[in-house]
């Protein structure tokens, strides 16, 4: 890449936004796309194709099309990400739904973990080596770091025809096609082992069960609707607030900030037993270890305990940073960063997008995902000149006091969606007891 040094950051900035944007975009129209392609399946399928399309877009050595590439791109890792929600809810039984949202949780670690990897690829730019920069320029290993995320989209177009239903299961329901929901529950759930009574006799019972918890379809919804009709306006608009309190928990101030740590603790001779670049994929590490177990505690507590647990210890650790640094103990701040990933993890990173999904109409998903993408934008534009215009200090202190506004206003607004308390009757006695909640119940959890 050859662009001039006074445009580079109106060219990254723009590259950012377009991403963004385009994922942004994607969730809002998933809906409609999955209407008006004809099912799940084959909005994802050409979703797919175009996604290749987009990716060979961005190895043309052109900025308009780095920037169609990766706005196109991100409208379809955006639909795809509708259209696997959907899918998710069609065709995984409730109880388990909450462990799959914590594996797409998972899966963003890994991405987060291969992209920093694929950065090895790159020459990595030394100011005060003038031959350092012209290598980075002729470099041209950042087409394999680009074309990376063709072979996955490959890899997808091969899974889906196997993995995704033709038809949405609670479509088929809902509009009262028993029989057709009874073949493609036999098809999902793998149900021939039973022999051919047991396994209609299970298909109609899974079908019955699906009929009694469904909760309608709310794709009818326009986003104006989701926004300001009585029924659904709190849902949405909470949806927003959470995933603003995720975004400015401080976790791209975290992954901003970690190479500079160890940069530091490397001049001081606190920290020399890894090169900076292996010890900033350390934290990579863990950070994708965490998010692969971040189900456990929202099984054991349940979702509301476990995020306003979690988001109150994000705020500490981003207290203790503000005190270790001042105190310039890079040892400290690294242990605050290290407990800050791994709290983030398992509490606002594993919840929010998927108590979103969970209480959402499929209009204002998508537009709390807009939003979502829009302050990952806002907070890495705001990290750097804050860091060097107002210090570390500021920055973190500035992340930690939004945190704790957020922790407040989770304490009184947010509700569980994994479990729900009835009243039954055993024994001749009424009794409390703690059962999980159905997609019905979770829908309607914020409604008034």
């Amino acid at each position: 890449m050859t662009w001039e040094t006074e445009g580079l950051l109106t060219n990254l900035t723009i590259l950012t936004v377009c991403g963004s944007l385009g994922l942004g975009i994607g969730s809002i129209a998933g809906g409609s796309l999955a209407a008006s392609l004809g099912g799940i399946r084959r909005t994802m399928l050409i979703s797919n194709v175009v996604a290749i399309i987009s990716c060979c877009l961005k190895l043309i050595e052109w900025f308009p099309a780095l920037v169609a590439g990766r706005l196109l791109f991100g409208i379809c890792c955006g639909a795809q990400q509708f259209c696997m929600s959907k899918a998710l809810n069609d065709t995984v039984p409730v109880k388990k739904i909450q462990l799959f949202s914590q594996f797409i949780n998972g899966g963003l670690g890994i991405g987060v973990f291969i992209s920093n990897l694929l950065g090895f690829l790159i020459p990595i730019l030394d100011e005060e080596d003038p031959q350092s920069r012209a290598d980075l320029i002729a470099d041209e290993n950042w087409r394999i770091v680009y074309g990376f995320s063709i072979v996955c989209e490959v890899f997808a177009l091969i899974i889906i025809p196997l993995a995704f239903p033709s038809l949405s299961l609670s479509s088929l329901v809902q509009s009262g096609e028993k029989e057709q929901a009874k073949t493609l529950v036999k098809r999902v759930y793998k149900l021939a082992h039973l022999g051919a009574e047991e396994e209609d006799k299970a298909a109609e019972e899974i079908v019955n069960i699906l009929g009694s918890t469904t909760s309608g379809s709310s794709s009818d919804l326009t986003l104006g609707e989701a926004l300001t009709s009585k029924q659904h306006r709190f849902t949405s608009w909470n949806a927003v607030i959470m995933t603003f309190i995720n975004q400015f928990s401080g976790i791209s101030a975290i992954l901003f900030f970690q190479t500079n740590i160890f940069l530091h603790m490397k001049d001081t001779g606190e920290f020399t037993l890894l090169p900076v670049i292996w010890s900033v994929q350390c934290v990579n590490f863990i950070n994708m270890v965490a998010s692969f177990f971040s189900h456990i505690p929202s099984g054991i507590f349940g979702q509301r305990v476990n995020l306003i647990t979690g988001t109150h210890a994000v705020y500490i650790c981003l207290a203790g940073i503000v005190v270790f640094n001042m105190m310039d103990l890079s040892i400290g701040i690294l242990i605050c960063l290290l407990c800050h990933l791994t709290c983030y993890q398992l509490s606002l990173g594993a919840i929010v997008l998927a108590h979103v999904q969970e209480t959402c109409a499929d209009r204002a998903v998508g537009f709390a995902t807009l939003l979502f993408f829009l302050w990952v934008v806002i907070t890495s534009l705001l990290i750097a000149p804050m860091i060097d215009n107002m210090g570390s200090s500021f920055t973190f202190g500035f992340f930690a006091v939004w945190t704790f506004l957020g922790s407040i206003y989770l304490h009184f607004n947010l509700k569980d969606t994994t479990y729900k308390y009835v009243v039954v009757e055993e024994a001749g006695e009424k009794v409390q007891k703690r059962v999980p909640c159905t997609e019905k119940d979770k829908k309607q959890l914020y409604m008034t």
